[in-house]
Formats: C-alpha cells, sequence, structure tokens
C-alpha cells in the first residue's frame, strides 16, 4: 500500500515539473528534453540500485547525452538577421 502511495505522489510530483517545464523553456528545447527521460532512469538504475553498464551501453548513454547537450547549446544561440 505503502508502495503505491509513493508511486502515485511520485507521479503526480513528476507531471507537475514537467509541465511548469513545458510553459517555461522554448519549444526547440523541450522537444530534446524528452529524451532525458530514459537517461534519467539508466542512471538512477545504476545509482540506486547498483546496476551495471557495459562499454556499448556507456557509449550510446555518452552519445545521447552529448546529443542532447549539443541541441540545447545550439538552440541558444540567436538567430542571425541577413543584411541588406
Amino acid at each position: 500500500m505503502r508502495s503505491t502511495i509513493r508511486a502515485i505522489v511520485g507521479g503526480i510530483v513528476a507531471y507537475t515539473l514537467w509541465f511548469r517545464g513545458v510553459r517555461i523553456v522554448p519549444i526547440s528545447s523541450l522537444a530534446v528534453l524528452g529524451l532525458l527521460s530514459p537517461l534519467t532512469a539508466a542512471a538512477l538504475g545504476a545509482l540506486v540500485l547498483g546496476e551495471h553498464f557495459s562499454a556499448l551501453q556507456l557509449l550510446g548513454f555518452g552519445l545521447a547525452l552529448a546529443a542532447i547537450v549539443g541541441a540545447q547549446i545550439r538552440s541558444r544561440k540567436p538567430a542571425q538577421i541577413p543584411s541588406r
């Protein structure tokens, strides 16, 4: 029973934070941030549950994280206005 209540409360907190972030973050950044969910789950599995990654999984994790960071950096650059 306690685990069900914790899961419900955790879900409510997660969705509250997600929809708050949706209102704040630009849409170009928001599309890429959806990819953080599986990365967060994998990181928490490693930290909390003691799961281990293979070398190939670590490479994929790193590539996905680099793509997310790269997209965030690229989307923050101001648009260039063509000169006349």
